[in-house]
């Protein structure tokens, strides 16, 4: 691997020296099993709370979805779970993830991916933005029952986080999960990011493809992409972690 395709955040997809799990042969708990694999790959440790915190939140996740249908009623536990791992594949730049910086999460719904980095990156302090109230009433629930103290739940459109003065230049990192066009995501969120910070975009097939093509028109925008990741190899489906930062 040459030193661009390693990129300049630390962090190419992770296979070498698998992080090891302490907790024991538990081949028949199919949870732990999907994050074992997920967490080999991705060099991150799975501990005894770690697994403990995610089942309560996919749990709990799953009882308010059968009533307030957070992200479909027609999603399984299996299809939560996808969603759940999904979440973690930023992991694979463990640079994202140093001590003291400001994080966000736009457009958070039912906490993805914002609520799975911080049971497994965490504590740290990240703001999930979601208009949505019964969205924001599971995310403020999930955060008392998983004791999130740092985490913050914020009530608003991802367009207006921009009007108030406050939030401008005020993030390090800020995430975007299902992302369809990137551009229209840069545009949202570089008022947002410091002088540096990175965006993380989530993408599909479509998108990744819209992106890899001279950088997807980001630079007239003011971001530098600096990786794009595939993660196949953790969530089995064509997405793509991409890296954006952003320039004065």
């Amino acid at each position: 691997m040459d030193e661009e395709e390693k990129g300049i955040l630390g962090g190419g997809e992770a296979e070498a020296s698998p992080q090891p799990s302490n907790l024991g042969p538990r081949r028949e708990d199919a949870l732990f099993v999907r994050l074992e694999r997920a967490c080999r790959i991705l060099q991150c440790e799975i501990t005894e709370e770690k697994l403990k915190r995610a089942r309560m939140f996919l749990e709990e996740l799953s009882r308010w979805n059968r009533a307030y249908n957070l992200v479909g009623r027609r999603v399984s536990g299996e299809g939560l779970t996808e969603h759940f791992i999904d979440s973690l594949t930023p992991i694979m730049y463990e640079k994202l993830f140093e001590e003291g910086l400001e994080m966000l999460d736009l457009g958070s719904g039912a906490g993805f991916p914002g609520i799975p980095l911080y049971i497994f990156k965490g504590p740290m302090d990240i703001t999930l933005v979601e208009p949505a109230r019964k969205k924001q009433s599971f995310l403020r629930h999930a955060k008392r029952l998983l004791c999130m103290d740092e985490l913050k739940v914020l009530g608003a459109r991802s367009e207006d986080m921009v009007r108030k003065e406050s939030n401008l230049n005020g993030y390090d990192r800020i995430f975007m999960r299902a992302v369809a066009e990137p551009q229209k995501a840069v545009r949202i969120s570089r008022p947002l990011l410091s002088s540096g910070g990175i965006l993380v975009l989530f993408l599909g097939k479509e998108g990744g493809d819209s992106l890899g093509k001279k950088g997807g028109g980001v630079t007239k925008l003011g971001m530098r992409m600096e990786n794009m990741r595939s993660t196949r190899k953790i969530t089995g489906k064509d997405n793509y972690i991409a890296l954006l930062r952003k320039e004065e």
